[in-house]
């Protein structure tokens, strides 16, 4: 059962969703209107935060006061399209103390204006210069994302294994979007459910990104890639996600291919649920348990 914490958000969240079509000439407006909104709900100081730039990619990188050897490449969400660490700045906070580890959060360049590849080419630009002036050891270093940020940071991986650059020693993917196709179960079983996004803000946020590319590219949709050989993975979603399905297949998909895998449903949760750790204990339990699987691996 739902706590009343989250009822409540959820709630606030269907009111205030905005489900219209949505045009490539909004993004601009779409960008200002997610930093502001974000930064309002989840306020946070620059404490602890260090703006660098690492094989010419800006980044913000944290620093908590208990910290361990362990390091986090954070790769924020945001449809490929809207985002930054700014926007997450208090949920990345929260990673950084709560897994005592540095975290490397990286402000790829967005889409449609630098679609794919680009960001994956700075994600693993950023990863080979952190490795190759030993700033982190993969043994201890963790590839987490956020919504597509999760995209990023399983097709990075991917792109590791067939380039054979070192792999981090685990992976944390929090309600990915893994699936350009749009075509898992959920985006029709959850679309009265889900209270955050609409199939008409996915296939703006897609086409954006994927641009000349094939949807079915398993870089671009690593629903469908082969997963052998990839570090132990993490996923968390909420069960009244549109993404449901990607996690489910991902997961099915890791099982298959012999990858050590653990799938968390929260139940009645939403689409980037875990932002609310200052509010909903559910989102709070999440946390903690991220933490718990990250102290095992790193």
């Amino acid at each position: 059962m739902l706590s009343p914490q989250a009822k409540i958000v959820k709630r606030i969240l269907r009111t205030s969703s905005n489900r219209k079509t949505y045009k490539k000439s909004q993004i601009d407006t779409l960008r200002r209107n997610f930093d502001r909104n974000l930064t309002m709900m989840f306020p946070s100081t620059t404490r602890g935060i260090r703006r660098e730039h690492i094989a010419d990619v800006p980044m913000d990188v944290i620093t908590p006061r208990r910290v361990t050897k362990r390091a986090v490449v954070y790769v924020h969400g945001g449809g490929f399209v809207v985002g930054s660490t700014k926007s997450h700045r208090q949920h990345i906070k929260r990673v950084a103390n709560l897994c005592r580890a540095k975290v490397y959060a990286i402000d790829y360049s967005l889409a449609p204006e630098s679609p794919y590849p680009i960001a994956l080419d700075q994600i693993q630009q950023v990863w080979e210069r952190l490795v190759a002036d030993q700033t982190v050891d993969p043994r201890h270093a963790v590839f987490m994302g956020d919504s597509a940020g999760g995209n990023l940071a399983l097709a990075s991986l991917l792109r590791f294994r067939t380039r054979n650059i070192p792999m981090p020693s685990c992976l944390v993917l929090l309600s990915p979007g893994l699936d350009a196709t749009l075509s898992g179960m959920s985006y029709a079983r959850n679309a009265d459910s889900e209270p955050l996004l609409s199939r008409a803000k996915l296939e703006l946020f897609v086409n954006s990104y994927v641009g000349d590319a094939s949807k079915q590219d398993p870089i671009v949709s690593p629903v469908f890639a082969d997963l052998h050989d990839l570090p132990p993975m993490l996923v968390h979603v909420g069960s009244d996600e549109l993404l449901l399905s990607d996690s489910q297949t991902i997961t099915d998909h890791a099982k298959r291919d012999n990858v050590d895998v653990a799938l968390f449903v929260g139940e009645g949760l939403w689409h980037g649920w875990h932002f609310f750790a200052s509010y909903v204990p559910e989102a709070k339990r999440a946390m903690k348990d991220i933490a718990a699987f990250v102290s095992r691996h790193a």
